[in-house]
């Protein structure tokens, strides 16, 4: 699978222990455990095995967040950003849709898988 191993764990734990939270990603975890969380996953996500014995729901959402939110590029890319925010002014449906599928398509692999597996999460 081409999604980063970091956001994979995150998911994984919060779809285990989480999805019957309320407001998951709305509410803050502990600064220094997400810190750390973070620091410690990007070192050697392999290896990390998160236990809810020893990380909180909101600690792993929030390290999601702040992964996402530290990207350089983010998931739409600097090259895109432009097009995805004239989209929405676009009147017609059927063409509205048609450009937010071009520029899904036109993702890197990695962006792309990492986005699906993000809204199927969320979904859930």
């Amino acid at each position: 699978m081409d999604v980063p191993i970091i956001v994979d764990r995150c998911i994984d734990y919060i779809t285990q222990c989480g999805l019957t939270s309320e407001g998951i990603y709305r509410k803050s975890g502990q600064n220094s455990k997400i810190t750390s969380l973070l620091e410690t996953l990007r070192r050697d996500a392999r290896k990390v095995r998160l236990k809810e014995e020893d990380y909180q729901v909101d600690d792993v959402a929030n390290t999601l967040k702040r992964f996402f939110r530290d990207l350089q590029e983010g998931l739409f890319t600097q090259d895109s950003a432009q097009a995805w925010l004239k989209i929405p002014a676009v009147e017609d449906s059927t063409e509205r849709i048609s450009r937010y599928r071009r520029l899904l398509n036109s993702l890197p692999v990695v962006n792309k898988a990492t986005l699906k597996a993000l809204i199927n999460h969320l979904y859930r």
